[in-house]
């Protein structure tokens, strides 16, 4: 019967560990994939506001193109100078670009590393439950307890001789009696 409890107490020590696991790498997995899913939809914010940006850039680009091509028009100013201030613009344009679009990869590449520290994160924290070996059961004795009883019995017995003076009376020995 103990060795029956014993089996059953550590099945339940078994179970009540997977179970802990099981919560643990749900939650990690939870924790991992919200913040995974915050840091993608930042970058996507990111990516917007560059487009926006892009956009911008350019058409204010084109409308001083615009704008210096109306003025030189009127003034009749063509050739090199009109091509020097129209480059001028596109260079202006292409550097914004060119900005928004490095920042853009930059923090793509900062994402990346974050989510792979979200990852390390939730794999550490689901390998941190170790799950439990339970400890091998020991064998019934049967032995051992016999042997207590019979050397109890043979210390009441010895205590029972020495007090009242008789011991095991046998055919040899000094306690014969003919009865």
């Amino acid at each position: 019967m103990q060795q029956n409890a014993q089996g059953k107490y550590q099945q339940q020590l078994v179970d009540a560990n997977a179970k802990q696991m099981q919560e643990n790498r749900d939650v990690a997995t939870r924790a991992y994939l919200d913040q995974s899913y915050a840091a993608n939809n930042q970058l996507a914010q990111l990516r917007e506001q560059a487009a926006a940006s892009n956009f911008d850039e350019e058409r204010k680009a084109m409308e001083a193109r615009a704008s210096v091509l109306a003025s030189a028009a009127d003034a009749n100013v063509d050739g090199v100078s009109l091509e020097s201030m129209l480059n001028t613009f596109h260079q202006f344009e292409a550097m914004a670009t060119t900005r928004n679009e490095q920042n853009l990869i930059f923090r793509k590449q900062q994402v990346a590393a974050q989510v792979q520290s979200y990852r390390n994160e939730a794999q550490a924290r689901i390998l941190g439950v170790q799950p439990y070996t339970p400890s091998p059961l020991a064998p019934v004795d049967y032995v051992g307890p016999a042997l207590r009883v019979a050397e109890s019995g043979a210390k009441v017995y010895g205590t029972f001789s020495k007090s009242t003076g008789t011991g095991i009376k046998t055919s040899a020995g000094p306690y014969y009696d003919d009865f």
